[in-house]
């Protein structure tokens, strides 16, 4: 299983979380989370979400277009997409409840100060019940 953002270059993940697949001859299941702008928040006094079928079929290609060159790589993995929206480290931690591994990114920081670790990666370690690889990346 692995975690995207499609916001980031992800192929650094990818390419591991592939061939870790490959090698354990198991599929791979890639979620990508995302959160909603503001303007799809709930609208002015009306109490209902404003529809946002348009972003999540939007996301739903971005991530199949970024998995495609690995697909046709790797024709052996069998490899299922999810794009989600809401709080990242909940989707992939219930996501990864049955995974024998979850495969996330890390961008590369330049402060030496501070967290090397983002808020989705720290909390994935904390509560994913399954090993985590963490990938630096661009």
């Amino acid at each position: 299983m692995a975690g995207i953002d499609l916001t980031h270059s992800c192929d650094e993940v990818i390419e591991f979380a592939f061939e870790a697949a490959l090698v354990r001859g198991v599929g791979l299941h890639v979620v990508h989370g995302y959160t909603l702008p503001s303007s799809y928040a709930i609208a002015a006094g009306g109490g209902t979400l404003i529809d946002d079928s348009g972003l999540v079929r939007e996301r739903e290609y971005a991530l199949s277009t970024v998995l495609e060159p690995w697909r046709e790589k790797s024709p052996d993995v069998a490899v299922r997409a999810s794009s989600v929206s809401g709080q990242a480290v909940a989707h992939l931690v219930e996501a990864a409840a049955d995974a024998p591994m979850l495969v996330i990114g890390r961008r590369e920081r330049t402060s030496p100060l501070g967290m090397h670790l983002g808020s989705v990666a720290h909390g994935v370690i904390h509560h994913a019940a399954c090993p985590v690889a963490v990938v630096p990346h661009a």
